[in-house]
């Protein structure tokens, strides 16, 4: 996990970023071409749920602004992106497994970034997954 020497400094690669979600999930969910230096051919075609994965990776550079994999990546930004998606999911009453994959990108998010998190609530009854508050710097 990367670490940070300045709390309010929550920045880093959008390419270590997605190295370091796809080595916790595993290269069957979120397959990554390590070889590639274009932002839209990041994203393996064997990717259990391809078209989740790409939008995932879609989203958060969009929040970003990102343009090259080597470009900065910012903490809320990122959790808004995949907060947006976990959204629409909802609302169109997405797959539950796609749904607990948002949930659980985030929860590696909120590490990668050094971000204290903890559960909203001691509730965490709800079937869709959990709900943190961040604490910003």
């Amino acid at each position: 996990m990367p670490s940070s020497n300045n709390q309010t400094d929550h920045s880093h690669a959008f390419i270590a970023y997605l190295l370091f979600v796809s080595d916790m999930l595993g290269g069957d969910l979120f397959p990554l071409n390590r070889d590639a230096n274009e932002i839209n051919s990041l994203v393996s075609h064997r990717a259990i749920d391809y078209e989740l994965i790409r939008s995932i990776v879609k989203e958060i550079q969009l929040h970003n602004a990102v343009f090259c994999p080597g470009d900065s990546l910012q903490a809320y930004p990122t959790l808004d992106a995949l907060g947006k998606l976990r959204g629409q999911l909802l609302r169109n009453r997405g797959d539950v497994h796609q749904i607990s994959l948002i949930d659980r990108i985030g929860e590696l998010s909120v590490s990668f970034f050094n971000l204290g998190a903890e559960p909203a609530s001691t509730d965490n009854t709800h079937s869709l997954g959990r709900v943190y508050k961040i604490k910003r710097p």
